[in-house]
């Protein structure tokens, strides 16, 4: 396996461009205080497991505005300044050494960079002190907040970490769909509550309204925490340097979003990018970056008349310019053919409903004979046809065309070579 790869990449988010975040990062009063602890602490005395004295943990909390807790007999006792200190460590901000912690300098330039840097440091130290018990929530609630923009409630958080838990279960326990009791989501409802109460101490998320949703910072955050772990968490900053496959995955194929994309880069960049996008892939890459094609209109006559030399894409291009009245080449039978299959497996690839209702609502929307588009669909080289030629014969609601879709699985499946099995003699 290609160890670069990461295990799965969830879906391209759109972010400010690098200085916004540098300047909320600024803002984070989390991030203000542990700075300021670090500075503070010079080069001073620590205990034998790493706390600051009592005397100059009194000291801290005075400096930094934190509860004095009169009472504490060592700097345990100021859970306020405790939790700071944890992060100045975990996030390096100073170096210990023969009973001494001394503050790093190096590691905070305050360049946009840095502080930045800082901040990601103080997300993942942050994850790293939330109680043992929380881990198996952190995940699912962290890349439900991830793609989700609109926001959710504490109690969805909880509900969805539940349903994410399934498969595997709770603390290696099996959990079935029907296990999931009113009291299963209230006791997880105080560790999603947890989470989002740290997570909004620093700023890496806000509620408004009951609802729970991730700042800009927040995200950018995660992008690297996710990675860190395998999961690939593509994002764009300049919207014109976005490839198509960001493009869709940010939702931006639709009114003013699109618009806004096609005026950063222009038309002929936009054509271009939307057919190297189409070259080489799938059905439903050419289905839909054709689609894209008619929002840019007349303007990609050029390039997609460069189209027609290619095997994949002339059947496109030609049904393309035919439709706006423009010059095409000669259109074949099996361009028809080529164009249909990938329509076809393009709803069937993954698509979220299933084939039989994909295949009737394809039914509902030809205008022509079904029975004679089918008749000769099996002499298409289509890598998709045999797959195609199946879901029309097992699904398509007109029985004769049904028919003569399944006398082409038949033509297809005999003159497919025999498989051999490997055999081994002794």
């Amino acid at each position: 396996m290609d160890e670069s790869r990461p295990l799965f990449e969830l879906p391209a988010v759109r972010l400010p461009p690098f200085a916004q975040l540098a300047a909320a990062a600024r803002e984070c009063e989390r991030l203000q205080l542990v700075r300021r602890l670090a500075r503070w602490t010079g080069r001073r005395r620590v205990t034998k497991a790493g706390t600051l004295l009592l005397a100059d943990a009194r000291a801290a909390v005075r400096e930094l505005g934190l509860p004095e807790h009169p009472q504490a007999r060592s700097a345990t006792g100021f859970p306020e300044l405790s939790a700071l200190w944890s992060s100045v460590v975990g996030m390096h901000l100073v170096e210990g050494g023969a009973g001494r912690a001394e503050y790093r300098a190096d590691a905070d330039d305050g360049s946009d960079r840095s502080v930045v840097e800082l901040w990601i440091d103080l997300l993942t130290s942050t994850l790293r002190q939330l109680p043992a018990a929380d881990d198996g929530l952190v995940l699912p609630v962290l890349m439900r907040l991830y793609v989700d923009t609109r926001g959710n409630t504490v109690e969805g958080l909880a509900e969805h970490a539940v349903t994410a838990s399934l498969e595997i279960g709770l603390d290696g326990a099996a959990l079935e769909p029907a296990a999931l009791p009113s009291r299963v989501l209230a006791a997880l409802d105080p560790s999603v509550r947890r989470l989002v109460e740290s997570l909004a101490a620093i700023d890496a998320l806000i509620v408004e309204d009951e609802l729970v949703r991730l700042t800009d910072l927040g995200r950018f955050g995660l992008v690297h925490w996710f990675e860190s772990g395998g999961i690939g968490a593509p994002f764009v900053m300049d919207l014109a340097g976005a490839t198509v496959a960001e493009v869709l995955d940010l939702g931006l194929t639709q009114d003013s979003a699109f618009e806004e994309w096609f005026g950063l880069v222009g038309p002929e960049v936009a054509t271009d990018r939307i057919l190297e996008y189409a070259r080489g892939g799938t059905p439903t890459h050419r289905v839909v970056a054709f689609g894209m094609l008619n929002q840019i209109g007349v303007v990609a006559e050029r390039a997609v008349r460069a189209c027609l030399d290619d095997p994949d894409l002339r059947p496109h291009a030609n049904a393309w310019l035919s439709a706006r009245g423009l010059p095409a080449g000669e259109s074949t039978l099996d361009d028809l053919h080529r164009v249909f299959i990938d329509m076809v497996a393009t709803d069937l690839d993954g698509h979220p409903r299933s084939a039989r209702e994909s295949i009737r609502d394809l039914a509902n929307g030809i205008g022509y004979d079904p029975a004679a588009l089918f008749e000769n669909l099996w002499r298409s080289d289509h890598p998709d046809t045999l797959p195609v030629l199946r879901a029309l014969a097992e699904h398509f609601p007109d029985q004769t065309a049904a028919r003569v879709a399944r006398k082409g699985v038949m033509r297809l499946e005999s003159e497919a070579p025999p498989q051999t099995t490997a055999s081994t003699t002794s």
